[in-house]
């Protein structure tokens, strides 16, 4: 009786695995089958956390409220983004990353009149990696480059304004390379992503030390 059951399990659990593997070439299973219902499309918003890098030293991108009081604790200031992205796949969940988002940078010193206001062009152009767990439940990675472009840095003070990039005497670059990692989750036409990007390329026209880092991000947008 003993072996009969034995028999009995072996033969139930052949039978669950016809399924998995009549399908498939030479009766392999099949690992991460095309994700379905990919949108490419989408419109996001976010914070992203901006600051200048020297070696071991970080501060703030925008860092007036330091002078104002004097604690200089802060490694990163933060930034409003807003933008489009585009991320077409090809096989197996592979595919690109890319879009175009602007960003504000806004800081000031109230005590002297002083604010300062930086609007940028961030264009990411990376690869991704979608993994669906479930129908409509995905999970994804991605590495790669994304360029920045610095369109107006306005200092203001007492009615008085410049453009940083355009100033004779300005050193700042408005061109900066990075490289970001990051990952998210996707359901439905919902997606949260969460990453970094440092800077590859010098923050100063006569230096090479210093560089822009973002190294926190966080987007939520709808995809379609």
């Amino acid at each position: 009786m003993k072996k009969l059951n034995i028999f009995c399990i072996a033969a139930a659990m052949t039978c669950l695995t016809l399924p998995c593997t009549a399908g498939t070439p030479e009766g392999k299973i099949a690992f991460n089958p095309e994700p379905s219902g990919n949108r490419p499309f989408g419109i996001s918003v976010g914070l992203v956390t901006k600051q200048m890098s020297d070696g071991s030293t970080k501060i703030p991108w925008m860092m007036l409220d330091q002078i104002a009081t004097g604690k200089m604790d802060k490694k990163s200031s933060p930034s409003f983004q807003i933008g489009f992205s585009w991320s077409p796949e090809f096989r197996y969940g592979i595919g690109l990353q890319t879009g175009i988002f602007y960003e504000l940078s806004a800081d000031s010193y109230k005590r002297y009149y002083i604010k300062i206001d930086e609007h940028t062009l961030s264009i990411p152009l990376r690869v991704q990696w979608r993994y669906e767990i479930i129908r409509d439940l995905s999970l994804f990675i991605y590495t790669g480059p994304s360029f920045d472009i610095g369109l107006v840095y306005n200092i203001k003070e007492r009615g008085r304004k410049i453009d940083a990039y355009k100033h004779i005497d300005s050193d700042f670059s408005r061109f900066h390379m990075m490289w970001g990692v990051g990952a998210g989750v996707r359901w439905k036409f919902l997606q949260l992503n969460i990453g970094g990007d440092w800077g590859l390329t010098p923050l100063y026209k006569s230096e090479s030390g210093a560089h822009l880092n973002k190294p926190f991000h966080i987007t939520l947008s709808y995809r379609f």
